[in-house]
């Protein structure tokens, strides 16, 4: 028996499963509760988590590539419950943070680490070979 796979959206759950371990290493990272990232807060480490959780995703380019076919800011956004000029707004505002205060630095450093371990659920498929 034959079984097609629709490869597209294969390669979309996954991104999703990626956007999620990451919000699962941002919330450990900042010492949320799971789901700590779509609390309606505006409690420091909450605005901090989220801030992390954007600038990751818009800087990685297995999950945004502007103008691509990846995950768009608005599915990010999607993601914590926001639109999507308030993560372009708080990924800036990370940057800000990175540069002047070290604790965030280096919290942003292992969240990033961790995020060099995700391993695809799906295998990579070379599409023209």
């Amino acid at each position: 028996m034959k079984v097609n796979i629709d490869c597209s959206v294969a390669w979309k759950a996954d991104l999703f499963n990626k956007l999620k371990y990451l919000a699962e290493v941002v919330e450990v990272e900042n010492g949320l509760k799971r789901g700590g990232l779509k609390v309606k807060s505006n409690g420091a480490k909450y605005v901090n988590a989220r801030k992390m959780f954007w600038k990751a995703t818009i800087d990685d380019p297995e999950i945004y590539v502007k103008g691509g076919t990846l995950l768009t800011i608005a599915e990010i956004a999607s993601y914590t419950g926001h639109d999507h000029s308030t993560v372009i707004y708080g990924a800036e505002k990370c940057e800000e943070h990175i540069d002047s205060e070290r604790w965030f630095s280096d919290t942003y450093n292992r969240i990033l680490e961790d995020l060099g371990r995700y391993e695809p659920k799906f295998p990579v498929v070379e599409m023209f070979p």
